[in-house]
């Protein structure tokens, strides 16, 4: 009886460690590194950077909108910027927080305004990825939007203004 009893309480214990196991490595990506963070923004913007590299590709597109077409001044732009370690690491962190932890929908707007897509890649095989669609002004949805807003900001602002130098002469 006492055998069949510890070795009842012996798979009890195996069992519940092994669900607390599973639950804390699918629910973590904190043992992986990020290799590469892609943004698409409502400005029309797409920025990849990656981890292994200093410099960033930000793509601009100026197709125009739904309400003022460009079709024959359609253009797109290939840019490089530059972030500091630290940037990219708080970007990703913070892309992966609004990815993993959504941001507070404050209200609704039209299908064209307000969109943010972000996609935050560790290797080749696995991403985590979300879109805040018709969010309204998606880098006032929260502390860390805004603050994610301004780490982009400061090194796409010369960005947009190359670009329409460029195509405005």
């Amino acid at each position: 009886m006492k055998k069949k009893l510890s070795l009842l309480l012996l798979v009890c214990a195996t069992l519940l460690s092994s669900c607390i196991g599973n639950k804390q490595s699918t629910s973590s990506t904190a043992g992986l590194i990020w290799s590469k963070l892609t943004i698409l923004t409502e400005r029309s913007t797409k920025v990849n950077i990656t981890n292994d590299r200093d410099s960033a590709v930000v793509i601009l597109y100026n197709t125009g909108s739904f309400f003022n077409p460009h079709s024959k001044d359609a253009y797109i732009d290939t840019l490089s910027t530059f972030f500091t370690s630290s940037e990219k690491d708080s970007l990703a962190s913070l892309a992966r927080d609004l990815i993993v932890n959504p941001a507070k929908i404050k209200g609704f707007c039209t299908e064209f305004v307000g969109d943010l897509q972000l996609s935050l890649y560790y290797g080749e095989q696995f991403n985590l990825s979300c879109h805040y669609s018709s969010v309204c002004n998606w880098s006032e949805l929260s502390d860390k939007t805004k603050l994610f807003n301004n780490i982009l900001q400061r090194r796409l602002k010369p960005l947009y203004n190359i670009s329409e130098q460029k195509h405005h002469k």
